[in-house]
């Protein structure tokens, strides 16, 4: 907006993920600069437009950058990878901790390879070999390297099909599917996975998928109710609550695989800076999203033992993520952007205000009769 030659009315970014045109976002050029010099934010907002899977445009474009910003040719994420057990029997706290390298090579536009690392760095004594809890000792070594490519389906659809290796040592697929209801913010999800041999990384299956309807209250307020084949093999129902405070999410939730019942409740939030690296050959950085929580199972009288089950009923667990990869988390909307405006300003004069060029000091400009 502040570059934006004269006689331009509306200004249009798009942004990419891996070559692939996710979202664009315009806005009314006078009434920006406006509000970036603490003009009102309800003109603003009501100028904002944004626009999911867009199409390409058929009206005249003056690009003010015509290529795309540099992108990188290896991201690293690196996060901790924690399994425990809490308040049993045996012990008030067991742990296995590990920490998850990732890395990720972009390929053609919506493809990459990616790939990552566990290496095992502590643990309780219940989860060593042979111990009570072994089944939830952290295995070291290549976890997964496959091949990912992601593509729109239209104006309301995204999907992403990953084929490799998976869980150590199984060959297999895994897929995702993201349809938003015309003219709503409101999701239909669609998730599965499909290995080469059982349990292949699954608990006595061989596949794993779901179904999905999120209902968006708003943009920080969500229900999201399902039918899955779990991890287990168990099939049911799901559903769920999340709630945003920022960039950290809190959810609770209920899921039934045949007869096992399980609630619990989970927090997500960044392990990582809020401005990350430049672009530059190789990038690292921490989660964008990590997630932990605790859960716990709904006894009855034909089912009064509260095990620690670790693999049970447990929905699909894919290796990327198609909402948090493309779609910040699932908060790409027309609400959500608005509501963001107050950081857009903060953002410009914390790291955009310095790269305009400085205006001609008034003394160096040529005298007039």
């Amino acid at each position: 907006a502040e570059l934006a030659p004269a006689g331009t009315q509306r200004v249009h970014a798009i942004t990419l993920k891996d070559s692939l045109v996710a979202y664009e976002t315009s806005v009314g050029v006078a009434v920006y600069r406006a509000f970036l010099r603490d003009g009102p934010i309800s003109q603003a907002r009501d100028s904002l437009d944004l626009t999911r899977l867009p199409a390409g445009s058929s009206a005249p474009t003056r690009w003010l950058e015509a290529p795309a910003s540099p992108a990188s040719a290896l991201r690293i994420v690196l996060k901790p990878d924690l399994n425990y057990a809490l308040g049993t029997e045996v012990g008030s706290f067991d742990y296995a901790l590990a920490a998850n390298l990732q890395a990720t090579v972009p390929l053609w536009p919506g493809a990459q390879a990616f790939g990552n690392v566990i290496l095992p760095m502590a643990q309780s004594r219940n989860m060593d070999d042979n111990a009570i809890f072994s089944a939830s000792r952290q295995r070291g070594g290549l976890k997964t390297l496959a091949l990912r490519q992601t593509l729109p389906l239209g104006r309301h659809m995204l999907a992403s099909v990953a084929a490799g290796r998976f869980h150590y040592d199984t060959l297999g697929l895994q897929a995702e599917a993201l349809a938003y209801l015309p003219d709503t913010d409101h999701l239909l999800r669609l998730r599965g996975a499909a290995y080469q041999q059982a349990p292949g990384g699954l608990a006595g299956a061989s596949q794993a998928f779901g179904a999905s309807y999120r209902h968006m209250l708003s943009p920080s307020l969500w229900l999201e109710a399902g039918a899955h084949q779990y991890t287990d093999g168990s099939r049911g129902p799901s559903l769920e609550g999340t709630r945003w405070f920022g960039d950290v999410s809190v959810q609770a939730y209920y899921r039934k695989g045949g007869e096992r019942q399980f609630a619990g409740l989970q927090i997500s939030l960044p392990l990582t800076p809020r401005q990350g690296m430049a672009p530059g050959p190789v990038v690292l950085a921490g989660a964008s999203q990590y997630t932990q929580g605790i859960r716990t199972r709904i006894t009855t009288a034909t089912e009064p033992a509260n095990l620690v089950q670790a693999d049970t009923v447990r929905i699909v667990p894919l290796d990327t993520n198609l909402e948090v990869d493309t779609l910040n988390a699932g908060r790409v909307s027309q609400a959500y952007v608005s509501a963001q405006l107050p950081r857009l300003r903060e953002a410009f004069f914390s790291y955009g205000r310095a790269l305009l060029p400085e205006p001609v000091p008034a003394a160096s400009l040529p005298k007039s009769n």
